[in-house]
């Protein structure tokens, strides 16, 4: 039984880099968000065309897991300028100190 209830709890964690990590929305006051509007993994689907076009281009995604989320925040990406929660990450995310062994070493810093 110890072995399941880990493995849920486990499940439940969103870890590594994602939206409520990223220096383009920490900045954004966080909101409420209605449970209707979030997708089964937490994440908030695009709804209007050009939201849809941004997120597929910067191939913006919600992350496996299923704890709850009650907050958004609105990213400041240009090339996203919408809501995410926690749950979700994109092709631009950053953050001060993030290396890259390619191009640019560290982007903010």
């Amino acid at each position: 039984m110890k072995l399941i209830s880990i493995l849920t709890e486990k499940e439940n964690i969103i870890e590594g880099t994602n939206c409520a990590n990223c220096e383009y929305s920490q900045k954004s006051e966080a909101e409420n968000i209605e449970k209707g509007d979030l997708n089964k993994q937490g994440g908030i689907d695009s709804k209007s065309k050009q939201d849809l076009a941004l997120a597929e281009k910067a191939d913006l995604i919600t992350l496996p897991g299923k704890k709850e989320v009650d907050k958004k925040k609105h990213c400041n990406h240009p090339k996203v300028n919408q809501f995410v929660t926690q749950h979700m990450c994109c092709a631009y995310w950053n953050n001060t100190g993030t290396h890259r062994a390619y191009g640019k070493q560290e982007i903010g810093k």
